[in-house]
């Protein structure tokens, strides 16, 4: 494992910079008038980098399986710290087989790779994880960005006709995320529209977000902030029918007192 730098001059690397925060919407390269990011990847071999992949696969069908052996027992979904209004939410929602989520690897003793964090609510950098090698495209002196989240979104909602990108309107960096994926779909010829979860209603035409019909949404909003909602009586009528990347069920997931219930 080692770091290998991009090679770009310092002209292509602010005019890469440029290209993040107006083509990929990453408004937050600079903090506090300094930059964010290292011009420079870590890199690995294809080798490791398929067993990381393995081992992220693993664990996520393990915290798989216990969410589905959990989900339907609300004295448990209370121990997890889950908050009891989201519990009729969660137990009427359709089976949802489209995951987003993201797991930090890092080298163990062993030669083993190890999950130090994960979010399975509300995962980010999705501008960085395609914008960057986008952009880079063959100017690395060596090696190759592996995998493709562009594809992977698109993919999972191929034939929706209109997709609801649900999040936290009054955070820019909810924003961001949400405009790359928005983006991402128009170029597939998938219609989506942003959106706050208060936007959703349900009624004899079926489940509308800003009065236009939706038949699929992408949840960036934190669950547990669902409890607030005025409209979680139209969230109840609608999930049963409601395709929706990362489920409210993914709290079950999310918990860190789930660790108690995989030692026993």
């Amino acid at each position: 494992m080692k770091t290998a730098p991009w090679g770009l001059s310092p002209q292509d690397f602010e005019e890469l910079l440029k290209r993040l925060q107006f083509e990929y919407h990453k408004w937050d390269v600079h903090a506090c008038g300094h930059c964010q990011m290292r011009p420079e990847s870590l890199v690995i071999s294809s080798a490791e980098h398929a067993r990381a992949v393995r081992v992220s696969e693993r664990f996520a069908s393990i915290l798989a399986n216990l969410e589905q052996q959990i989900a339907s027992q609300p004295d448990v979904l209370l121990d997890l710290g889950i908050p009891p209004e989201l519990i009729p939410l969660i137990q009427c929602e359709s089976e949802q087989p489209t995951q987003l989520a993201r797991y930090d690897l890092f080298p163990g003793p062993g030669d083993r790779w190890m999950i130090s964090e994960f979010n399975e609510d509300v995962p980010g950098g999705f501008n960085e994880a395609v914008g960057i090698p986008e952009l880079l495209g063959g100017r690395l002196p060596s090696g190759h960005f592996s995998g493709d989240l562009r594809g992977a979104v698109v993919s999972a909602f191929a034939g929706s006709k209109s997709v609801a990108l649900i999040h936290a309107t009054g955070y820019s960096e909810d924003l961001q995320h949400m405009l790359v994926v928005r983006d991402w779909l128009a170029a597939a010829d998938i219609n989506s529209l942003l959106a706050s979860p208060s936007h959703l209603q349900y009624g004899w035409r079926g489940t509308r977000v800003l009065s236009q019909p939706v038949d699929a949404v992408l949840r960036f909003y934190p669950g547990e902030w669902f409890k607030w909602l005025s409209n979680t009586r139209d969230w109840q009528r609608a999930l049963p029918g409601l395709r929706m990347m990362n489920p409210l069920r993914r709290l079950i997931r999310q918990s860190k007192r789930l660790f108690v219930r995989w030692a026993t």
